[in-house]
């Protein structure tokens, strides 16, 4: 049996289990990082957009964009769900 190592927090790495383990994986989690949410300043900066890359972090920026209007752009399915 293939093994594998899933080293996402721990949250998001139960559900990528369950798939992997209907696939005949032997799964094994050990999370190498937490997600902590900060309130930056974004003020100051003048940009009209935000490229979104991870579901992690449409959760940090979704109030600040609504907030100020801009709109999300996502990469991927999950990233856009999330949005």
């Amino acid at each position: 049996m293939k093994s594998i190592l899933l080293t996402r927090p721990l949250l998001d790495s139960l559900s990528t289990r369950s798939t992997l383990k209907k696939y005949g994986y032997k799964v094994f989690i050990e999370p190498v990082f937490t997600i902590k949410y900060l309130n930056p300043d974004i003020s100051t900066y003048e940009f009209d957009v935000v490229i979104s890359t991870s579901k992690n972090s449409v959760k940090a920026f979704s109030q600040i964009c609504k907030e100020y209007g801009f709109p999300i752009i996502t990469v991927g399915n999950s990233t856009m769900q999330a949005a």
